[in-house]
């Protein structure tokens, strides 16, 4: 008996430790984020695999970490101002000798590129070397390694530089085919973001932009790489028009990559080059745990006066979701903006955008709080990638505003897009009987709109974008018809956004920060304060576990077409009108 009840208590603990080993494990984990210090070995080398995903978001997502701790790595990601100020420490921490960049692909985006291929190229200014090493390399990963001392390659890989296209995902079609009608209220010939729901290609309209930001996005890269290289731009077109890539040798003879070689001749180049012998390991750091790693920099630890930094980066939704950081939320948004505003200690904001737009009214509540801002203290944009419709619309306030050529923006344009299924569901017998109190209602899944519907609709679409109109000419000081002129929904490359006068100064995120220290005064290094404060990792794993059951069950069943669906309900979702531009547009270079 007495075996019999020490069994059962056993089972009895046992399951208990079972069921609270999760959550111990994840407590473990997240409690453990940012705190395992580094050190690093005299003549090291610091690693970067630049397929390592660039978010804007600074803060650790604690689930993301416990899912790579628990399962491996399931795709490695690093901070932006984290990657460029690890380069920035390496540059001056006399342990490290050089950066060795791996990886045929980038996880950065263009804009980010840029930058970073800056700071690479301030860290060889220093006096150290940068080598690239890859078995081929893809258009972005050559962009960021044109910058690399040796750029070198597996003799039987591939050079696939190609020129760049745009690609969007059109439904008309199987819309149709389900009898589903979508009702498009807009304002703007160029707005195409509902093009995909009606049309089955791009109107021309559409396709001229597109051709414009691609040819001007594609300039800057050619030239970036020319520049980098010491060759003519127009080698580049040529290796890429005679398909030279299928062989690397050309590649070679063209200066695009230094050297063809295998992983044991590159090693053994980089350790006679650091003085090691042969016979001895490199001593080396990831760029990710560097972060933890302890560098003297006098100008970093006296730096008193203080710069907020806030990153607006994804889709813009109305209200209020702390646990998403892939979007932007008007609410959590604003509130970043105020509490920066109203700390006395903050002497100025740089507010970097990386957004297509989204929401409407969320736009125009995180316009106000800029405004708000900005009368207070300087306000300095920064673009990335995208701030385009409602990016561009929570940029407009601001005092400067800096893009990056290749910057997608501008987009001034809205629309409301409503469907109507019911033609699909009288197919299947289906029929609904609508009554109403009054002519103007609420718009029905199962009723087309009226004619009186529609006037109401267009109606707010065309006051949305006076209102959006009249918040871009006040920001940039100029008549509200210039900015109709060169808006409608018109997408415009950052190179071309400044002729017109949508950006002040084409920079990065560096020069952004560095016009906020000159604003108020500060010529040494400032202290960049992240807003908002980065929540505490324990709790935000509890609040996840419960938020995230739902984007884990979409996601199982769909799979990619999950984040297509989001967008579809996004869309739909009365009764916002979105400023937003097609964030679909599948860029390949």
């Amino acid at each position: 008996m007495k075996k019999f009840l020490l069994t059962v208590l056993a089972v009895i603990v046992g399951g208990i430790i079972l069921s609270i080993l999760p959550f111990l494990i994840m407590v473990g984990v997240a409690s453990s984020i940012g705190k395992e210090e580094v050190a690093v070995k005299s003549n090291s080398a610091l690693v970067y695999n630049i397929e390592t995903n660039v978010m804007d978001q600074e803060e650790e997502d604690p689930m993301a970490v416990l899912t790579q701790r628990m399962y491996g790595n399931t795709g490695s990601m690093i901070g932006f101002r984290t990657l460029l100020d690890n380069i920035d420490k390496a540059a001056v921490d006399e342990n490290i000798k050089c950066i060795v960049l791996e990886g045929s692909s980038s996880g950065a985006s263009l804009t980010d590129i840029r930058e970073i291929r800056n700071h690479l190229i301030s860290f060889k200014e220093k006096g150290k070397k940068v080598y690239y090493y890859s078995n081929s390399i893809e258009p972005g990963a050559l962009y960021l390694a044109s910058v690399a001392d040796k750029l070198c390659m597996t003799p039987e890989g591939m050079v696939t530089i190609m020129g760049m296209s745009s690609s969007i995902m059109f439904y008309k079609d199987i819309l149709d085919k389900f009898d589903v009608e979508m009702q498009v209220i807009r304002h703007g010939k160029f707005k195409s973001a509902i093009e995909p729901y009606i049309l089955n290609g791009m109107s021309e309209a559409n396709k001229e932009q597109t051709q414009k930001f691609i040819d001007s996005m594609w300039a800057t890269m050619r030239e970036d790489i020319a520049t980098a290289r010491g060759i003519k731009p127009e080698v580049i077109d040529s290796y890429i028009n005679e398909f030279q890539f299928s062989d690397p040798k050309n590649a070679v003879d063209l200066g695009l990559i230094d050297q063809l070689m295998y992983r044991d001749e590159f090693i053994s180049m980089v350790k006679q080059d650091l003085g090691i012998d042969e016979k001895d390991n490199i001593a080396s750091v990831g760029i990710e745990k560097y972060k933890n790693a302890m560098v003297y920099r006098p100008e970093k630890s006296f730096a008193t006066r203080k710069i907020a930094l806030i990153t607006a980066s994804g889709e813009i939704f109305d209200g209020s979701n702390e646990m998403d950081n892939a979007n932007i939320y008007g609410d959590d948004l604003s509130r970043a903006i105020r509490e920066a505003r109203r700390d006395e200690s903050v002497e100025a904001i740089v507010l970097r955008v990386n957004s297509p737009g989204g929401s409407a009214l969320a736009s125009d509540i995180i316009w106000r709080e800029v405004k708000l801002a900005k009368e207070a203290k300087p306000v300095i944009v920064s673009m990335g990638q995208y701030a385009a419709s409602g990016g561009y619309y929570i940029s407009c306030a601001a005092d400067y505003i800096y893009a990056q050529p290749n910057t997608l923006t501008g987009s001034i344009g809205v629309f409301g897009l409503i469907p109507c299924v019911k033609k699909a569901i009288n197919k299947w017998g289906i029929h609904v009987d609508v009554t109403s109190s009054h002519e103007v209602t609420p718009p029905s899944l199962y009723e087309p709109l009226s004619a009186k519907q529609k006037a109401f609709y267009q109606n707010m679409v065309e006051k949305t974008y006076d209102v959006f109109t009249s918040r871009c000419a006040e920001g940039r000081h100029c008549t509200q018809e210039h900015i109709d002129s060169i808006g409608q929904g018109r997408v415009w490359a950052g190179s071309d956004a400044l002729k017109i006068g949508l950006v002040d100064e084409l920079g990065s995120l560096d020069d952004a920060i560095a016009m906020a220290k000159s604003k108020v005064g500060i010529e040494g290094e400032a202290n960049i304060v992240v807003f908002p404060t980065p929540q505490d990792p324990v709790k935000k794993m509890l609040k996840q576990m419960g938020m995230d059951t739902k984007a884990t069950i979409g996601k199982a069943v769909l799979g990619d077409a999950y984040e297509y669906v989001k967008k579809a309900q996004a869309l739909t979702k009365e009764p916002s009108v979105q400023a937003r531009m097609d964030a679909d547009i599948t860029l390949v270079y």
